[in-house]
């Protein structure tokens, strides 16, 4: 009897896997409050620039942590006003305004090769230049640690 091949995961089945990781690598990146008033309820992940931008959707810099306030009930929500959130963005995260600039036109192709090797990026920790891109503190080092 041939042993049974083990059926490949489809390309919805990679994208709704990595959709998940990001979300929970924007949480954890913001300690699960949002960005702008600090609220720890109902924590949203939200894309700055649109998911449907395949360059940038898996993009960790191009994500905040918001509360349903801020992400689409309120007046000054990231759904509803446009301008709100942008000049927030400009004011406190310049470097990812700047990193999304620069990447926003370029175009890929979603592949099961391509959203591997996104899984396996999303699963590791967040790297320096993402943390500066992201406006967050470096991370603390092994040697920081022990001193303190």
């Amino acid at each position: 009897m041939k042993p049974k091949k083990k059926k490949k995961p489809s390309v919805s089945r990679l994208r709704r896997k990595a959709d998940k990781l990001w979300s929970h690598k924007v949480w954890a990146a913001h300690g699960m409050a949002c960005v702008i008033c600090g609220g720890q309820a109902y924590i949203n992940a939200h894309h700055i620039e649109d998911r449907t931008n395949l360059i940038l959707r898996w993009d960790v810099i191009n994500g905040i942590c918001l509360c349903p306030l801020h992400h689409k009930f309120g007046k000054d929500s990231a759904h509803k006003s446009m301008v709100f959130i942008y000049d927030w963005i400009s004011a406190n995260r310049p470097l990812t305004l700047e990193h999304i600039r620069k990447r926003r036109n370029d175009r890929i192709e979603i592949t099961r090769d391509l959203l591997a090797d996104v899984i396996l990026q999303l699963q590791q920790p967040l790297t320096d230049n993402e943390r500066q891109a992201m406006g967050l503190p470096p991370q603390p080092t092994a040697v920081s640690q022990a001193a303190s």
